[in-house]
């Protein structure tokens, strides 16, 4: 019979791993757990737990307040990939001492909630790579595109990309029609003209 050899030695854990395990571990720690969740929807006493944390709504604007702060909290506890598309309202009654659900009123910080990080940069950077693309194009529309004339599209594309990006600090546009009808019409503008360029 053969001998067993030594136990093999388990390889060492990486230290950004050791860090992240206990990052999330410590983040764990303050989020409510599903039992209180349970224990919240069960009593009608949400009002003394909000006054306990310091917080009454009153109006528009302390509920929108109320949001972002439900918002940033959700990225405090998920801050790498989010909760998912879609998960921001079941999160949010978790974690809000009144339990409301609701988006929070600013795409970016519910681009960051639901996507992280991660999601939040591929977001900023499709936008970002959508306004150069068509500054690019508008910069020097009449030495390359000055026969297709469609010099007022582009700009009426730049404005309305302008407005979008404005307006989603007021509004929920993370996943509304109107996005993908802007970013598809702007990618519909800067391929016709990087065909047209060829």
């Amino acid at each position: 019979a053969l001998a067993a050899g030594p136990a093999s030695a388990q390889p060492a854990r990486p230290p950004w791993l050791t860090r992240l395990s206990s990052y999330l571990e410590a983040v764990n720690e303050h989020r409510p757990g599903t039992l209180d969740v349970a224990a919240r929807l069960t009593r009608f006493d949400v009002r003394t737990e909000a006054l306990e944390m310091g917080l009454e709504g009153q109006g528009s604007a302390e509920g929108r307040i109320q949001t972002a702060l439900s918002a940033t909290r959700v990225f405090r506890y998920h801050p790498l990939f989010g909760v998912g598309i879609g998960n921001f309202n079941y999160e949010r009654a978790i974690l809000d001492p009144f339990g409301i659900v609701g988006p929070p009123h600013n795409s970016y910080l519910w681009a960051l909630s639901e996507g992280g990080l991660v999601g939040f940069a591929l977001y900023a950077a499709f936008f970002f790579w959508m306004w150069r693309a068509i500054r690019n194009i508008e910069w020097e529309y009449e030495a390359r595109f000055g026969t297709l004339g469609l010099g007022w599209l582009v700009n009426a594309t730049r404005t309305a990309l302008a407005g979008f990006l404005i307006f989603s600090f007021f509004a929920d546009m993370w996943h509304h029609v109107l996005f993908y009808i802007i970013m598809g019409f702007a990618i519909a503008v800067i391929r016709a003209h990087q065909v047209f360029a060829e």
